[in-house]
């Protein structure tokens, strides 16, 4: 499609079904011009929260879901600022011991502890 947020707006309007929409073909031979950049890494504190995590693995990756998950929801619940999310993840991927994973038991609690250091966190800063 092209780009322009018709598309999703139509699959939004109409859920669960998909509208007749006309929103328009991509011509990749009719002189496209594509052009990316790379992510602010200042502004996206998190992508390398989670490029650290794969890279590490272990428990890291659960350590990291856990606590964004906490401050996503602290923020949608106003208790905290939006840059403050990062913080939280921060936080925890310094404070969370990085074990390895040896069953979904072993998942289970990494997820409880970084859980439960995120909500401490969290309360320290409201």
């Amino acid at each position: 499609a092209m780009p322009t947020m018709c598309l999703p707006i139509s699959y939004a309007l109409n859920y669960p079904d998909r509208g007749n929409v006309p929103y328009g073909t991509l011509d990749f031979v009719a002189g496209l011009d594509l052009s990316f950049e790379g992510p602010d890494k200042q502004v996206f504190r998190s992508l390398d929260f989670a490029y650290e995590a794969g890279t590490i693995g272990r428990s890291l990756p659960t350590i990291v879901n856990a606590a964004n998950e906490v401050a996503v929801d602290a923020f949608l619940s106003g208790k905290i600022k939006w840059l403050s999310i990062f913080d939280v993840v921060e936080h925890c991927m310094n404070s969370c011991e990085v074990t390895d994973l040896q069953s979904v038991e072993d998942v289970v609690n990494s997820d409880f502890n970084s859980r439960h250091t995120a909500v401490a966190f969290v309360n320290g800063l409201t």
